[in-house]
């Protein structure tokens, strides 16, 4: 969960920065690493379509990112394509990616620039400033029918899924963009477009942010009853947490004094929705959806927080 927070100074204020926090729960157990792409890198597409060739992009702008083991490592050695989980840039973008069941994603585009989704997010790092460049980025291919490039997978034989992600965009000005592949056809919901459901600040997982949105809109309606009593949701699943954060992070310091009490509102929402490491079982934490049959197997449970101004 993120939103923009003022930031009051004891000098005159003449800036305004924007917060985006987030955790990671699905922690598994291979470690995390923090890698730097520096500006200028030339990177070559690792995953391609059948009989299609790789293509070269340059990094306009240096970016950290998240990365697991084996990932980290493949990218670093060069022989791997470097499975960006979550990152920044040196312009203010920052990106994330977070589960969403049953995804679907648009075919290889033949006559377009088709990135691989393990790829695309270390793509737009390296060559979007802002949110309203990544919104063109995307555009394109035959999941946006303009001149971008076109987010790509193929069915997993073995778990007849695609790779379920959905992810989030924050820029230096505020603006949001969450990207969700649904039935085949990228989805962008672009804040400064008018979208609600971007513009609310908040991402967890399935269902679609849509969804969420006007789950939200059914709370706010309760509690504009005569007697609005209505309860906070407390257990872990992502619509639960969806509104959790959203209420809590509302209800944080509208203008805090400085930025580590920002930066302490942020780390108290996003401990509000964490879910605890507890021993390990399956069933250790009620709430989830951790389970033998579950969407996150044995691993949800919290691997990491950050908070990037």
């Amino acid at each position: 969960p993120s939103s923009p927070r003022p930031l009051v100074p004891s000098s005159p204020p003449t800036s305004r920065y924007t917060l985006s926090a987030r955790n990671e729960d699905f922690s598994g157990s291979d470690p995390w690493y923090v890698v730097s792409v520096p500006r200028g890198s030339v990177i070559r597409t690792a995953i391609n379509p059948p009989g299609v060739q790789p293509w070269t992009y340059r990094a306009s702008y240096g970016f950290v990112a998240f990365m697991q083991n084996a990932s980290a490592l493949e990218y670093l050695g060069g022989t791997g394509p470097g499975r960006v989980q979550d990152g920044m840039n040196d312009a203010g973008l920052s990106i994330g990616a977070m589960t969403l069941l049953n995804s679907s994603l648009a075919p290889p585009d033949p006559k377009g620039w088709n990135i691989h989704i393990i790829e695309a997010r270390g793509y737009l790092l390296a060559t979007c400033a802002n949110v309203s460049q990544a919104v063109a980025a995307l555009s394109g291919g035959s999941s946006g029918g303009g001149g971008g490039v076109n987010i790509w997978a193929t069915l997993d034989s073995t778990t007849k899924r695609y790779i379920n992600h959905h992810f989030t965009l924050r820029d230096a000005s505020g603006d949001s963009l969450v990207v969700e592949f649904i039935n085949g056809a990228t989805r962008l919901h672009h804040a400064a477009a008018g979208d609600a459901a971007a513009a609310l600040g908040v991402v967890t997982n399935s269902p679609d942010i849509a969804w969420h949105a006007a789950n939200v809109q059914l709370w706010r309606w309760k509690r504009s009853l005569f007697d609005p009593a209505v309860t906070l949701p407390g257990a872990y699943y992502p619509d639960e947490r969806f509104l959790r954060a959203l209420v809590l992070r509302d209800a944080a310091t509208k203008a805090p004094p400085t930025l580590q009490a920002a930066v302490t509102d942020a780390f108290a929402v996003l401990s509000a929705v964490t879910v605890p490491l507890a021993d390990g079982t399956v069933t250790a934490v009620p709430g989830t959806d951790t389970g033998p049959d579950g969407g996150e197997g044995g691993d949800d449970k919290v691997g990491w927080c950050r908070s990037t101004p």
